[in-house]
C-alpha cells in the first residue's frame, strides 16, 4: 500500500509544471543552442537547415519576449528575432514589425535605438527613400547619443542625393587603379 500512495505522490509531483524560473533558464539555453547551431549553418552555407533552425531561433526569441516581457533581455531578444528573419527567412516586412514592436514596447531600452535604424536601412535596402529618411531623422531625434548616429549620417546624405551623384558614385568606385 505504501508503494501505491509513493508511486501516486510522485506521479502528482512529477506532472506539475516547472517553476517559471526553470523555463525561462531552459528557454535560454535553448535559445543560445541554436543561436550556435545557425551560426555553423551559415558560415557552412548549410541552406537546408539553416531556414528550419533560424524558424526555430525566432519562435523562441518571440516565446522569451511573450513570457517575460519584463526582462531585461527581451526588447534585445526581439531584434535579434527580427535580424534572423530579416537576414535568414528574408522577410523584411516581419522584421520591421517587430522592429517597431521593441521601439513601442521598450522605448527607453538600448534596443529600441537600434531596431529604429534597421528599419530605416531595410526601407533603404527597399529603395523606399521616404520612409528610409523618415525613420533616420527619428533614429538621430530620438537617439543623438547613440553609436550608430555616424553611420545614420552617412546613409541619409547618400538617401538625400540626386539620382545622378549616386551613379556617379557607383562609376567611379568600378573604375580600376591607373
Amino acid at each position: 500500500m505504501k508503494n501505491i500512495f509513493a508511486a501516486a505522490l510522485f506521479l502528482v509531483f512529477s506532472c506539475q509544471e516547472k517553476p517559471k524560473s526553470d523555463k525561462k533558464i531552459d528557454l535560454s539555453q535553448r535559445i543560445d543552442s541554436l543561436e550556435s547551431k545557425l551560426a555553423i549553418e551559415v558560415s557552412d552555407e548549410d541552406l537546408e537547415n539553416e531556414t528550419g533552425t533560424a524558424m526555430y531561433l525566432a519562435r523562441d526569441y518571440q516565446l522569451f519576449a511573450a513570457d517575460y516581457a519584463q526582462d531585461t533581455n527581451a526588447a534585445r531578444y526581439l531584434v535579434r528575432c527580427a535580424q534572423v528573419i530579416q537576414n535568414n527567412l528574408n522577410d523584411k516586412q516581419r522584421a520591421n514589425e517587430l522592429y517597431l514592436d521593441v521601439m513601442n514596447k521598450y522605448p527607453k531600452s538600448t534596443s529600441a535605438g537600434l531596431a529604429n535604424f534597421l528599419i530605416a536601412n531595410n526601407f533603404h535596402d527597399q529603395n523606399d527613400s521616404l520612409n528610409a529618411s523618415r525613420y533616420l531623422e527619428l533614429f538621430m531625434s530620438k537617439y543623438p547619443e547613440h553609436e550608430l548616429i555616424p553611420a545614420a549620417n552617412d546613409l541619409k546624405k547618400y538617401i538625400d542625393l540626386p539620382a545622378n551623384k549616386k551613379k556617379s558614385m557607383f562609376e567611379q568606385e568600378e573604375k580600376p587603379a591607373s
